[in-house]
């Protein structure tokens, strides 16, 4: 009886839930692609604090003594290397739009 009662929540839960379409899959898909992508690009003390702060939720202070090294050595460079990050996207998005924009001359001609 508790088995089936919690099989009828789980069921009644996923009815009431929104779905995902199939394009937001993608799009969300394609966005943490370019993500890991830039994260990528990036020297690997960068990268390595990044997935620290980001990926496994640690706090600057705590990559900071596991790297054995102050606080605001840590600080500076991990928001530097968000600017970099948010520079990166920015030009792979720019990139797409520049491409997509030829696509269509060309497809004119």
């Amino acid at each position: 009886m508790y088995e089936t009662n919690i099989l009828e929540m789980t069921l009644h839960e996923r009815t009431v839930e929104v779905q995902e379409s199939v394009e937001d899959i993608v799009i969300r898909n394609l966005q943490h692609e370019k993500v890991h992508n830039a994260i990528g690009i990036l020297p690997e003390v960068q990268k390595r604090r990044i997935k620290m702060y980001f990926f496994e939720g640690m706090t600057y202070e705590e990559i900071a003594t596991r790297e054995n090294c102050k606080h605001l050595a840590v600080v500076k460079p991990v928001k530097a290397t968000l600017d970099k990050l948010k520079n990166i996207l920015e030009r792979l998005q720019l990139g797409l739009v520049v491409r997509k924009h030829m696509q269509k001359i060309l497809l004119r001609q």
